[in-house]
């Protein structure tokens, strides 16, 4: 009987344990909730209420009058918001164009050593500051033209995005084609596919997500980028929304009026951003589901 007694309060020992194990887990740095915490946090602070506050500013006339805010939504930024667009997305074709082919011709290289050396060079201009970047092209297209200050024409903007964003297009890329087995690309070629076929049928749905990854972190940046138009190109109108946002904000430090029409600017482009990002995570799916209905259709 004494035995018994002894062993339902080992049991009840045990599951007071394991119930305390559970709740302490609850709490434990190990546990994904917790983890997320300080994401969430930053998420809240960095973005949500700045959002919340620019929504506050678009919507609440500081004049007495909402339609005073939407002034600024003229002609030239509507202007200025299209060149930005167009200016990204040929600065996004010339970093592809660049960055597959250099990323795949690495990606062959059996040298570990040289792939690493080469990498390096690749990641180590986006260490340094973007001003000192900026300068250093400048002066290289001003001695190729042999005069001072020469840099006139949005391909000068084009060729600076270009120089400064191939890198966030790079790494994704060889990341995922040097995962890319091989004896993948050699039945493929066994099949009686050849180099240009595997390449288009293989090697690029391979590397989907990479590429996604890559026009992402290139178009949004270059959509909105900042100093690089204003300084590397002379022209009176060479500058993009970014600065006129900047412009727009410096003089909200004084004037609330301002204030608010940055805030319709921002807001603005913000949801333009939100378009392309979404054009481009959906366009595959919505791919995929067009190819599905046409396969389905054919088939009865």
């Amino acid at each position: 009987m004494s035995n018994v007694v002894q062993n339902s309060k080992i049991k009840k020992e045990i599951y007071k344990i394991r119930d305390t194990k559970r709740f302490t887990n609850k709490f434990s740095f190990t546990n994904g909730l917790l983890l997320t915490l300080p994401y969430i946090a930053l998420t809240i602070l960095l973005v949500i209420v700045p959002l919340i506050v620019i929504v506050i500013n678009v919507f609440i006339p500081s004049t007495g009058n909402i339609n005073d805010n939407f002034g600024i939504m003229t002609g030239t930024i509507w202007n200025k918001i299209g060149k930005s667009i167009y200016v990204s997305i040929v600065s996004t074709i010339f970093i592809l164009l660049i960055s597959f082919p250099f990323a795949y011709l690495l990606s062959l290289s059996k040298n570990k050593v040289m792939k690493t050396l080469i990498m390096i060079v690749i990641t180590a201009p986006v260490w340094v500051n973007m001003l000192v970047k900026l300068i250093g092209i400048k002066t290289i297209f001003d001695v190729i033209n042999d005069a001072q200050n020469s840099t006139y024409g949005d391909i000068y903007t084009i060729l600076g995005l270009t120089y400064l964003y191939t890198p966030f297009m790079i790494i994704p890329l060889y990341n995922s084609l040097d995962t890319i087995p091989k004896n993948l690309i050699n039945a493929s070629k066994d099949l009686g596919r050849n180099n240009f076929q595997t390449f288009i049928f293989v090697v690029i749905p391979w590397c989907k997500t990479a590429l996604i990854s890559g026009v992402v972190l290139v178009l949004l940046p270059c959509f909105t980028s900042v100093a690089v138009p204003s300084f590397l190109n002379n022209n009176n109108d060479g500058s993009l929304i970014g600065d006129v946002i900047i412009s727009q904000g410096e003089n909200g430090l004084s004037s609330p009026i301002a204030l608010s029409r940055t805030s319709v600017l921002v807001l603005v482009v913000s949801t333009f951003t939100l378009l392309i990002y979404g054009s481009i995570i959906l366009s595959p799916k919505i791919y995929n589901f067009i190819k599905y209905k046409v396969k389905n259709r054919g088939n009865k």
